[in-house]
């Protein structure tokens, strides 16, 4: 199971697509190493969030832990991992575990569709985007070239240009 659920959460976070976890309810061990494979973290006001293997004298097995420390830096990590506490959702946002907080439904449909609203290779692009950067200025500019150059991009650019030419 553990090789089974290392490699599924790094296939959603290596996936093109941008996944978001959308959290109603307690998030706690394992699946905080779910959630902290997804690229975003949309949850409840009333979601709590621990990672608690430590309990169990154990550690995060999936990758959760590297996950963490990409997603909250490497003393948060520490802190949540070392104490087992659970946070409220407040306490996960205001360290960046959770991006955005809902109260209802509509809210939450509302920070996901805003999240495609360019589309979805738009914001697959700024997926890729953002994964580059850690080869550097190199990695930027491999995707800029294929972003630029590709059809998406072109009608985007010329529906602005449109926009822009009409205002004047």
């Amino acid at each position: 199971m553990t090789n089974f659920m290392s490699d599924a959460l790094q296939a959603l976070r290596t996936s093109p697509a941008i996944s978001i976890a959308l959290v109603r309810g307690n998030c706690l061990g394992g699946s905080t190493e779910l959630s902290s494979a997804c690229d975003i973290r949309v949850a409840h006001r009333k979601s709590k969030f621990g990672f608690w293997q430590g309990n169990l004298g154990l550690v995060p097995v999936w990758g959760g832990a590297s996950y963490l420390v990409q997603t909250v830096g490497r003393s948060n990590a520490l802190m949540l991992m070392a104490t087992t506490a659970t946070l409220s959702c407040e306490e996960a946002h205001r360290i960046g575990y959770v991006n955005r907080i809902f109260d209802t439904d509509d809210e939450a449909k509302e920070i996901i569709n805003s999240l495609l609203k360019n589309g979805v290779q738009i914001a697959q692009n700024q997926k890729m985007m953002i994964n580059a950067l850690h080869r550097g200025r190199e990695g930027e500019t491999d995707v800029v070239g294929k972003v630029w150059s590709s059809p998406i991009h072109k009608k985007m650019f010329g529906k602005q240009l449109d926009a822009v030419v009409k205002k004047k």
